[in-house]
């Protein structure tokens, strides 16, 4: 038996006995029959709402704090470049979106100092 047909068999058996709520298992390696308790499903409706807490706060709120205050970019920033660069160039734009970010940050606030600067924002001198 080939290898991806023994994966589909073993997925086909592991969902039909989900499925079915079948209290053992047979392993045809071994010949044994294991006895398997049925799943008590709050406690992993639990364990899957603390993942997936987890999970949320870690993408949305974690991340993009930690990694705008060492770039120097809001949040919301990075998440719009992370979005706009995997839109644009798949996985290889979400490598390079955020450092891109980063860059385009910082030529922006030295034009944007310069502009204060300058006689055009200050209402004098043109020249």
């Amino acid at each position: 038996m080939e290898a991806g047909e023994r994966v589909v068999g073993e997925f086909a058996d592991v969902s039909a006995r989900l499925a079915t709520n079948t209290p053992e298992w047979h392993n045809p390696d071994t010949g044994e029959t294991l006895q398997v308790d049925s799943p008590d499903w709050i406690s992993v409706a639990k364990v899957a709402a603390v993942f997936l807490f987890g999970q949320m706060m870690e993408g949305n709120v974690l991340s993009p704090k930690l990694v705008g205050d060492r770039v120097g970019l809001h949040p919301v920033w990075i998440m719009f470049a992370l979005l706009a660069g995997g839109s644009l160039f798949g996985f290889v734009g979400i490598l390079i979106a955020v450092p891109t970010a980063a860059v385009i940050g910082v030529i922006v606030r030295h034009l944007l100092g310069r502009y204060r600067e300058s006689g055009i924002y200050r209402g004098g001198d043109l020249a």
